[in-house]
């Protein structure tokens, strides 16, 4: 897994690094190098410095071309690697200098700022419209799916939902794009009740940099999740399960059984008189489904 550190830039001819306790100029080809104390680059021509920090858990590995204009002589961005570890956690980001990191805050304000705009637009406009709009957005969209007003999902693009499923008023899907692999799936039939919150990412708090963790998130068909219940990350709740309402979900949850509390505990297995019977999903075809309560 790899990542790119933006507008850290070094020249086009030779990667360098100042070599700890030199201060009169003694330099080193930058190939790869290993908790790197800070980097200190220099523009040519223009006297001027640019340093970051890199954290421990990274290395940097060589120089990757990019198609940025390259207005002061500048072709190449650091690219840096994780190291060996847990493949479900997060190198510490590299710590750039205060006009990066505002640079790199500034982005990721217009991100929000678009991704509120996006929410707040479609709760404006009419279901057919809607639906349109998220058959583009979602990863998968079943026929016959809906999704109330007032929903709100990040990522979308790492998000399926299966035919006939609801997610009704007040629901919160908070999938990770930084974890590959990490993506919540939603079967068919599947019932969200308003509030309920599938918290796909989290943080390592055993950490004080509280790295980035993610899990993914499986919901099987025919589940339903009562109002205002709570999923984290690598839950996987199991065909036709039931999840009282406020629980806290921890911990996978087996098919055919209902579950409360915080943290969720099984307290039986699910009754009904047959589990072939065709569900009202199998024949939906639009937005005609009644909300869960």
């Amino acid at each position: 897994m790899g990542f790119h550190l933006p507008f850290l830039r070094v020249p086009h001819r030779q990667a360098a690094t100042k070599r700890a306790g030199s201060p009169n100029g003694s330099w080193d080809p930058a190939t790869t190098y290993r908790d790197i104390a800070p980097v200190r680059t220099k523009r040519p021509g223009t006297g001027r410095w640019t340093s970051a920090t890199l954290g421990p858990a990274c290395c940097v590995t060589g120089v990757a071309a990019t198609g940025l204009p390259d207005r002061f002589r500048w072709s190449k961005l650091v690219t840096c690697s994780a190291l060996p570890g847990r493949p479900d956690r997060l190198p510490p980001s590299g710590r750039l200098d205060r006009q990066t990191s505002g640079l790199l805050m500034l982005r990721f304000q217009y991100y929000r700022y678009a991704e509120h705009l996006f929410w707040t637009v479609c709760d404006l406009l009419p279901p057919f419209l809607r639906r349109l709009i998220f058959k583009l957005a979602f990863k998968r969209l079943g026929a016959g799916a809906i999704i109330d007003y007032g929903v709100y999902v990040r990522y979308p693009w790492i998000v399926s939902i299966g035919d006939g499923s609801i997610l009704n008023q007040g629901c919160r899907i908070y999938p990770s794009f930084l974890v590959k692999g990490a993506e919540i799936v939603i079967g068919k039939g599947v019932a969200l009740s308003p509030g309920v919150t599938l918290c796909g990412a989290s943080h390592d708090h055993g950490s004080l940099e509280l790295p980035d963790t993610a899990g993914t998130i499986r919901i099987h068909d025919r589940a339903w999740i009562g109002a205002n219940a709570l999923v984290l990350p690598g839950v996987e709740i199991g065909e036709g399960a039931v999840i009282g309402a406020g629980s806290v979900v921890t911990k996978d949850v087996p098919p055919w059984s209902v579950g409360v509390g915080n943290p969720l505990t099984v307290i039986k297995s699910r009754e009904i008189e047959t589990r072939n019977e065709p569900a009202a999903f199998e024949n939906a075809s639009g937005d005609e489904m009644p909300a869960a309560s």
